[in-house]
C-alpha cells in the first residue's frame, strides 16, 4: 500500500487526477485502519508506512494519527530518519488544518505567481529543532517552494 501511495504521487501534483487517486487513498486508509485495529502494524517500517498513508488522508484526526505512528516508528528504530521527518510533516499538516502556523515548515500553499509558499511558520521554532526532526532549515524550505513552480 505504501508503494502504491507513493506511486500515485510521483507526478506533478498539479497534473494528478484526484478523481482517480482519492478513491485509492480512501481504500488504503480503510485497509490500514483495519490493520491497526487488528494489531498487525508493529515494526518500525510498518508504522512508518501506515503513517504515510494516514498523512494523505483528509482529516485532522488522520494527521494526528500519522504523527503518532511516525513518532512510534522513530522510537522503534532511531536510524529511520524519514520517520522523524514524517512526524514533523504530519504535525505541521495538523496545525495547518487547524488554521494556525506550522512549526517545522513542511507544508506549502500555491501563491498567485505559481510558486509554492510555506504555510505560516511559528517563528519560535528554530532550525536546530527542525534538524532534530530531519527537516531542512526554514531558508531551505522557502527556497524549495520557489523551485516547485507550477508550469504556466
Amino acid at each position: 500500500m505504501f508503494v502504491e501511495d507513493q506511486s500515485d504521487r510521483e507526478c506533478n501534483p498539479e497534473k494528478m487526477d484526484w478523481a482517480v487517486v482519492q478513491p485509492r487513498d480512501e481504500a488504503r486508509h480503510r485497509r490500514v485502519g483495519e490493520l491497526l485495529a487488528a494489531g498487525a502494524v508493529t515494526s518500525a517500517i510498518d508504522c512508518y508506512h501506515a503513517a504515510m498513508v494516514y498523512q494523505h488522508a483528509p482529516s485532522l484526526e488522520d494527521s494526528l494519527t500519522a504523527a503518532l505512528l511516525a513518532e512510534h516508528a522513530a522510537s522503534l528504530d532511531p536510524t529511520l530518519g524519514k520517520a522523524r521527518w514524517l512526524a514533523a510533516a504530519a504535525k505541521d499538516r495538523g496545525l495547518m488544518r487547524l488554521g494556525v502556523p506550522q512549526r517545522y515548515g513542511t507544508q506549502y500553499n500555491i501563491a498567485d505567481d505559481s510558486a509554492r509558499i510555506l504555510w505560516d511558520v511559528d517563528p519560535k521554532t528554530t532550525d536546530d529543532e527542525r534538524a532534530a526532526w530531519n527537516v531542512p532549515s526554514l531558508a531551505e524550505n522557502r527556497a524549495r517552494g520557489e523551485r516547485m513552480r507550477r508550469p504556466r
